[in-house]
């Protein structure tokens, strides 16, 4: 074996990620906007200004130029910028109150931004240039039941407007048919209840309580049941116990990732900025390398369903229209 071929063959067994051009620009569009950003603060610190003051100038400077800043939201950091009034740089003292700088000597501030091209962090270590290896890789499908997917369903109408505007069902078939073929994993993530709801608190509010009120989800019913053109194959799985918005909490999915080394989930379903947003910021939160599929999921209206692909798949996924994602999958079985 030669030296190149061992090198590949290293690549391949430990999952080294080669970063290609495209993701080489998207660094150097970061490096400028952090520069630009750090010039930026420059005139900006001086006695009085906040911490969070700060923060948010350099929030706006971000989304001003197709940015995110990488510390938002990264393991649950709420800030933009990690601020100091000291010499120790990163202390995060953003995550504090605010506070009003009194008398300026020296202000460190720890400014990352990520840029963004197409819904992808270009200059993260997670960009386009991916391979997927569908032996780490699981597709998770959430809520695919009648109460959403078919006529007569109680939420159907809700979604329906959305589900036909993107092809929703059909572009979810195709990915689903594709990934078994791959040799991917396939998940299922119902939810339901009990006839009486016992599991919830007495006082349901929000989604919970539309979900009561109209008595869907019901273990048994027709409603509950999986769509017929999606039901589960003799290798897919089915999570069970998914009472909540993340199909992470009360399920063993966590588990069954880990124990397959999944590395890589794929996320599709009901609703969009619902249920599959929560799960999507709990794998992300996980550790997992996580794909939304923008074209395969659904909210009960266009606003909602722009608004999250728009706003918060980017900062928490690597959102994909799912022709990109069986061209993948098609690249890899080539």
């Amino acid at each position: 074996m030669s030296n190149l071929e061992f090198a590949r063959a290293q690549a391949r067994d430990t999952k080294i990620k080669l970063h290609g051009p495209d993701a080489f620009a998207g660094m150097h569009k970061a490096g400028q906007l952090v520069a630009e950003a750090l010039d930026l603060l420059v005139d900006e610190v001086k006695p009085g200004v906040t911490t969070e003051a700060l923060d948010a100038l350099v929030f706006d400077f971000a989304m001003d130029h197709g940015a995110v800043p990488a510390p938002l939201n990264y393991r649950g950091f709420p800030k933009s910028i990690c601020t100091s009034l000291n010499h120790v740089v990163f202390k995060c003292r953003s995550v504090s109150p605010p506070r009003a700088i009194s008398v300026v000597h020296s202000i460190p501030v720890g400014c990352l931004l990520s840029f963004l091209a197409e819904g992808r962090s270009l200059g993260s270590n997670q960009n386009q240039d991916n391979a997927m290896n569908p032996k780490t890789t699981a597709l998770v499908l959430i809520e695919y039941q009648n109460e959403f997917v078919s006529p007569g369903g109680i939420f159907h109408d809700a979604v329906k407007g959305v589900m036909e505007s993107s092809s929703m069902l059909a572009n979810t078939l195709e990915v689903a048919n594709k990934a078994r073929q791959a040799g991917i994993t396939i998940i299922h993530a119902p939810i339901s209840f009990t006839d009486d709801f016992h599991e919830l608190t007495p006082t349901p509010y929000g989604i919970l309580k539309a979900i009561v009120d109209n008595k869907a989800f019901r273990k048994g019913s027709w409603g509950a049941e999986i769509v017929e053109s999606l039901k589960p194959k003799s290798k897919d799985i089915v999570i069970e116990g998914k009472r909540g918005l993340c199909a992470f909490q009360s399920t063993n999915l966590d588990f069954i990732l880990r124990s397959k080394g999944i590395q890589t989930v794929a996320l599709a379903g009901f609703l969009t900025n619902c249920c599959v947003e929560s799960t999507m910021r709990s794998a992300y939160e996980r550790g997992f390398d996580v794909i939304t599929l923008k074209d395969c999921t659904a909210a009960t209206s266009q606003k909602e369903q722009a608004a999250a692909i728009e706003f918060d798949f980017g900062m928490f996924s690597r959102p994909m229209n799912h022709d990109e994602f069986v061209d993948q999958l098609s690249a890899v079985s080539a």
